[in-house]
């Protein structure tokens, strides 16, 4: 994300023309999982409250994605994974709330304890949820043309769009 969404797709293309093998990263997998819901306009929840969030933001916005917001939660980075999932599903909730019109959730960070709260998210707010770890399945799953839907993790395993 650093390198932006074209810097990233220009070292990509460089490295599959050098080393002959399809890439995929974290980030496009991301990206193709909001496309792949339909998903155009989104709030951002992260566990960072500084720059991360700035070039998330930036990243996205130069795939083409309306950013509305991108909602840290204030905690140490060691601490990350010791937030219970009910805290990051009311932190996700607020910053969903305070932005009418949007049509998914982001979350950036695969240190959230959270794939539990993904499908009630989604039941509650009734907007598809886009975590790192699912997305990465999925892509592989695509890559893979293996179709097995998994329940409980929300729209995207749970459909296999």
């Amino acid at each position: 994300m650093v390198h932006g969404y074209k810097g990233e797709d220009k070292i990509i293309k460089e490295w599959e023309a050098r080393y002959k093998i399809p890439m995929v990263t974290a980030a496009q997998t991301q990206v193709e999982a909001l496309r792949a819901l339909n998903v155009k306009k989104f709030v951002g929840v992260t566990y960072f409250v500084n720059s991360v969030n700035d070039i998330t933001t930036s990243y996205f916005r130069d795939a083409g994605f309306d950013v509305m917001a991108m909602e840290g939660i204030s905690v140490a980075f060691e601490d990350v994974g010791r937030l219970a999932s009910q805290e990051i599903y009311a932190h996700t909730r607020k910053a969903f709330l305070k932005n009418p019109g949007a049509e998914g959730i982001y979350m950036l960070g695969t240190g959230w304890r959270c794939l539990d709260i993904i499908h009630l998210l989604e039941e509650d707010l009734q907007v598809p949820v886009v975590h790192p770890v699912p997305a990465r399945v999925w892509a592989v799953e695509k890559r893979l043309h293996v179709r097995q839907p998994v329940k409980g993790f929300g729209r995207l395993l749970e459909q296999m769009p």
